[in-house]
């Protein structure tokens, strides 16, 4: 599709490495490692987590076939969006990408559906009033991409996406253990929309990442192979090179209309990299110049 290495947009991100430090700190759903500040090209900031450098198990023994069997990953240090991209950072890039590039929003989401959160008016586009930090749906994986790549970033692959949710410790939720509630996450239609993106500062990761279960799907850079797990190198994965079958990409942490089940860390799904709904966001993982 589009490869925004070629679009000739005027600036570069501006990284700020501004570490964050919490005293004492140590894996655990309340006490998330040092923060980095990232500048976009137009402006806006992204706060990302830092998730070092290391081993995890990946998969479970207890989830669907495709999350087995658990195996042991290696990943060098990344960094990952605390919260979902929101509505309000995507129209920033959708202008910029409109004045100085042949590309429009049409390229990434589908404006007429009536789910979508943002609009064109007068040759900008904007945020429907107080949904600003809601995050962004009805993006194809091809917008979330291009979007992460033009901050200077790109999407976490799924092992990278599943360590920031679970850590080190094999827990199943974000959180730990406990059992899925309305206090931790947005989940199994309690609502029935999108919130806020870190609405649930309780249900944090042990890097301090919000969000990875429920809310909304998030798109990953694999293609989805259901038997990846068992060919899958040690260090680094980043999924299988082609489709297994046609252009499917593997998404993760569920949506506000999914139950307990489908919001494990390990938990994995699929969908066309052409798709977008309601319940599909996304947050981007970048490298750390350190």
């Amino acid at each position: 599709m589009w490869n925004i290495a070629n679009l000739r947009l005027p600036h570069t991100p501006f990284v700020v490495f501004a570490y964050l430090l919490m005293p004492g700190c140590s894996s655990g759903p309340t006490q998330p490692l040092d923060e980095v500040v990232i500048k976009t090209p137009a402006g806006a900031e992204h706060v990302m987590v830092i998730v070092p450098e290391g081993e995890f198990l990946m998969g479970s023994a207890t989830g669907g076939p495709d999350e087995s069997p658990i195996h042991t990953v290696s990943l060098s240090e990344y960094l990952i969006d605390k919260v979902e991209v929101s509505n309000g950072q995507y129209v920033l890039f959708l202008n910029a990408i409109q004045r100085h590039t042949s590309l429009t929003g049409d390229n990434y989401v589908y404006l007429e559906n009536p789910d979508i959160q943002i609009f064109l008016r007068n040759q900008t586009y904007q945020t429907q009033p107080g949904l600003e930090l809601r995050p962004m749906v009805e993006i194809t994986w091809w917008g979330a991409r291009d979007y992460c790549a033009w901050i200077g970033g790109r999407l976490p692959t799924e092992a990278e996406w599943e360590k920031a949710a679970r850590g080190d410790d094999q827990r199943r939720y974000p959180w730990g253990n406990a059992t899925p509630d309305r206090d931790l996450l947005n989940f199994n239609a309690n609502l029935n929309r999108t919130v806020d993106v870190g609405s649930y500062p309780e249900g944090a990761s042990p890097y301090g990442a919000l969000d990875m279960a429920g809310n909304v799907w998030e798109w990953t850079n694999d293609f989805y192979q259901d038997d990846y797990y068992s060919v899958s190198p040690r260090a680094n994965p980043a999924g299988p090179l082609e489709p297994e079958f046609g252009g499917v990409k593997s998404i993760r942490g569920g949506s506000f209309g999914s139950p307990a089940v489908n919001v494990q860390s390990a938990g994995r799904s699929l969908d066309s990299l052409n798709w977008s709904g309601p319940e599909f966001g996304f947050r981007c993982a970048y490298n750390p110049q350190l």
